[in-house]
């Protein structure tokens, strides 16, 4: 049983996204340098061809086919906001468009709340911690930062909301670690951040640079 919770609490605080983390770097790298000697066989490959032989046609060459123009031109019709404000129509319409960003935004942030809760009681289950309503939603919030992210590639907010998200997701934390810290005052915040950004910061980089 406790070779069985090493395990899981070596691939819950760190261990695994670290390994996972490097793993990509360096699949990263030598993915550049093999297409960089790949680009350099096929140049020098192409230099040692001539051009008359590259002009040289080979072989039988189908007739290309008649492109016949469209009966009519295609027309589009952009719905804006000041469209919306004088067409009846294209308000339905663009409310409607709205009001589901909106819902795909929602559905995103329930599951992450989700997935955010069994994370946090699967710590405390591999570190073998007593459970306390404020540990568990410091945990919870640490693991639900990938919402922000989720929401902001699902929907793309604009930047003011991307902003406004971060900064609720973040007050919504320090206020969680304010009365964590209260209630266990020889805990030192230190701890909490680097909870935080062994967790996250290493993944949110790797999603920036790609």
């Amino acid at each position: 049983m406790s070779q069985r919770f090493g395990s899981i609490t070596a691939a819950l605080t760190g261990q695994l996204t670290f390994i996972l983390i490097v793993s990509a770097v360096l699949a990263f790298v030598a993915s550049y340098f093999l297409l960089r000697l790949y680009r350099r066989a096929v140049i020098k490959s192409m230099a040692r061809r001539n051009l008359s032989e590259l002009l040289d046609l080979k072989g039988y060459l189908p007739p290309a086919p008649e492109h016949k123009p469209h009966d009519a031109p295609r027309s589009f019709s952009f719905v804006t906001r000041d469209l919306a404000d004088t067409n009846k129509r294209a308000a339905v319409l663009y409310r409607s468009a709205i009001r589901r960003r909106w819902q795909t935004a929602l559905v995103h942030t329930l599951a992450g709340c989700v997935f955010a809760a069994a994370m946090a009681g699967a710590f405390l289950t591999a570190g073998k911690m007593e459970f306390s309503l404020f540990r568990f939603l410091f945990l919870t919030w640490v693991f639900g930062w990938p919402i922000i992210l989720a929401i902001d590639l699902a929907i793309g907010i604009f930047r003011r909301a991307r902003l406004s998200t971060a900064i609720a997701y973040f007050l919504l934390g320090g206020v969680i670690a304010a009365v964590f810290l209260a209630k266990n005052p020889g805990l030192p915040i230190a701890r909490l951040l680097y909870l935080w950004l062994g967790s996250n910061a290493p993944a949110t980089l790797l999603l920036v640079i790609f």
